[in-house]
């Protein structure tokens, strides 16, 4: 093939007589005009590039490289010339002309790219290059081609004993630091053990030389000193470590996982020799380099087993590490789910009662939804005797949900110090048969319902501050009173009543009953349950408030205030018109009897006459001035 047919050039000049180049501002020519000359030059296209490598052994090892690769390329050579000539196309136009360079697979050449300089002697003192070597269609020079300007390992002279395992092993990072991939460096590292070593190694040592963990060694260890901020950078980005809640996470099964551990795991797995302290240093960097993330900005989305259901479009997503949740419910999402169980025993739970049952799917979706404002904030309280049931629902929701996502914290102790910070991160707080006794502080109970920001300390670390999103679920025979003069509490509060029979001697008495619920075909179908009542609550912004709800409301007002209880229990007609230290006296007695709290004589006095229309009204009484409850 002729030069001109190769299409590596854009023409040719005639060379300077007795040289290898042109004069100054050569004519580009023909190939058919310059044939005749003692010497001329092709100009090669601005995207070829020429290995010449002049000194043996390199000559001969750059043609056993591209014929043995089976390279398209074009190579040539001159009768008399001490060496080869190599064209190929340049698929990099950063790469600049450099003489007497180390190419990465460990040859030494002249590296000419067609843009920098043009010129290939084709013909010399009479006598023109052949063609020895010729595939199309020509290819980009691979990486291992890659000039490495002040690299000059002699790999040519290394055999047994001259420390070739090690060259090569550290060889890895002055690779990497030239710009070349893993899949690159181990083809680079091949070819050099083919071709260029003057004795190979054997296939197992090149795999232990090319293992992984090789690679972020030598990124990593610069002479033998660990590069904790390099690590920690890359830990951060090929985990997706992310700073949520002021807690590090990473990404892992969809979702992000909270705690050190898993980060350390992740690093070994990386590196398993890195000691205790090296695994510190990159956590504490860790810690400055993560800015917090957000995940209530997701809110519409809820991982599954399966993938991220979007609630906004009834759809279901392939997991992404750019969404940030880091709750997943165990189960997959199913839509086409079916389960005559769970239909059957909801409604052994409501009693067939339909608003009943809504209003415990309901419930069950806002466990689902990762803000406790959902509904306006409440706290849902099964109420009912035994064995009617409660404790099979809230089976379902721990279920539903999975051992990570809920805590079981009983009303009565989110006042305690280290409670608080048991209910991180979690999608529900349930408390089954809570205690009845007297709940004297509430204001964590509020800020926890209605998703402030809350104080939590775990023992030995730092207290931190933090917004709770469990919907919280009770079940109580006896509902706990509380301090609630204001009535902002039972504002909050869905008193649910369960009056199903689940014993021993019912007809449809199943032992295995949770157990069975528990199975992934009731569960999906659950699930859907449960998305139907978050859809609803969504929609209305409310949860319902079915009449028997009301009712149990009204009972527990009464019940929880003793003001109430004792206007109940002695009738309005014995308190209007009376002195109010003598109803004040009553009340006192009523209190001492029944396990109450009286509180002050002030706050009596206001309270019945919010809830009777009366006046505290100065009167004569037996010629003493004194006060009376009076109607306007």
């Amino acid at each position: 093939m002729d030069f001109d047919e190769t299409g590596l050039y854009k023409g040719f000049v005639k060379n300077v007589k007795g040289q290898k180049y042109p004069g100054r501002n050569p004519t580009v020519v023909s190939l058919q005009e310059v044939d005749e000359c003692e010497g001329f030059s092709g100009v090669m296209n601005a995207s070829t590039v020429l290995l010449d490598a002049d000194e043996q052994p390199y000559s001969d090892i750059l043609q056993n490289i591209i014929t043995g690769e089976k390279l398209g390329a074009y190579i040539t050579d001159r009768q008399g010339g001490r060496g080869k000539h190599a064209l190929m196309i340049n698929g990099n136009p950063s790469l600049k002309k450099a003489d007497k360079v180390m190419l990465a697979c460990g040859i030494i050449v002249d590296f000419h790219p067609g843009y920098s300089l043009p010129y290939e002697c084709l013909k010399y003192n009479g006598t023109e290059r052949s063609s020895i070597y010729n595939e199309q269609p020509y290819q980009e020079i691979p990486k291992y081609f890659t000039p490495l300007p002040k690299c000059t390992i002699d790999f040519t002279n290394l055999g047994e004993g001259d420390g070739r395992n090690s060259t090569l092993f550290s060889y890895i990072l002055t690779l990497q630091n030239a710009g070349l991939d893993k899949e690159d460096i181990r083809e680079t590292i091949r070819i050099i053990n083919q071709y260029v070593l003057k004795e190979p190694i054997s296939n197992n040592e090149l795999d232990v030389i090319l293992r992984d963990e090789a690679f972020k060694k030598q990124l990593f260890f610069i002479k033998n000193k660990f590069q904790h901020d390099k690590f920690a950078e890359y830990i951060r980005s090929q985990y997706h470590v992310k700073k949520i809640n002021d807690h590090l996470h990473i990404y892992d099964g969809g979702v992000y996982v909270p705690g050190s551990l898993a980060i350390e795991r992740a690093m070994l797995r990386e590196i398993s020799s890195l000691t205790d302290n090296q695994r510190k240093e990159v956590l504490k960097y860790l810690n400055v380099i993560c800015i917090e993330e957000k995940q209530q900005d997701n809110l519409n989305l809820i991982a599954f087993r399966n993938g991220i259901y979007n609630i906004d479009t009834n759809s279901l997503e392939p997991f992404n590490p750019e969404i940030v949740i880091t709750n997943k419910i165990p189960w997959d999402y199913n839509p086409n789910a079916e389960s005559k169980l769970v239909d059957e025993v909801l409604d052994r739970l409501s009693c067939n009662e339909e608003e009943i049952r809504y209003s415990l799917e309901e419930v069950a979706g806002a466990c689902l939804y990762r803000s406790a404002t959902i509904g306006g904030g409440k706290c849902a309280v099964l109420v009912g005797d035994k064995h009617n049931g409660k404790s099979t629902y809230l089976h379902m929701i721990e279920s539903m949900l999975g051992k990570d996502n809920y805590s079981a914290v009983d009303m009565g102790e989110l006042k305690d110090r280290f409670s608080t910070i048991m209910m991180f991160g979690k999608l529900a707080n349930i408390g089954d048969d809570i205690s009845s006794e007297y709940i004297a502080d509430t204001s964590t109970l509020k800020k926890m319902v209605t998703g402030e920001v809350v104080k939590a300390e775990q023992k030995g670390s730092p207290a931190i501050n933090f917004t709770p999103y469990a919907m919280h679920i009770y079940s109580a025979n006896d509902i706990p009173r509380m301090k609630d003069r204001t009535g902002a509490m039972q504002r909050r509060l869905l008193l649910l009543p369960l009056n199903g029979k689940f014993t021993a001697d019912s007809p449809d008495y199943d032992p295995a009953i949770r157990y069975k619920l528990g199975q992934a075909e009731h569960m999906e179908y659950f699930i859907q349950c449960a998305l139907d009542g978050l859809t609803d609550l969504l929609d209305k912004k409310a949860f319902r408030i079915p009449a028997q709800v009301k009712e149990k409301l009204a009972e527990y007002e009464v019940e929880n205030n003793p003001v109430l209880s004792f206007i109940e229990d002695q009738g309005k007609e014995s308190i209007v018109n009376e002195l109010t230290d003598d109803v004040f006296t009553r009340y006192q007695v009523f209190c001492a009897e029944n396990g109450l709290q009286a509180g002050s004589k002030l706050t009596f006095s206001k309270q019945i006459n919010r809830v009777l229309g009366t006046v505290s009204k100065q009167s004569w009484v037996n010629g003493k001035n004194r006060k009376i409850f009076q109607l306007p």
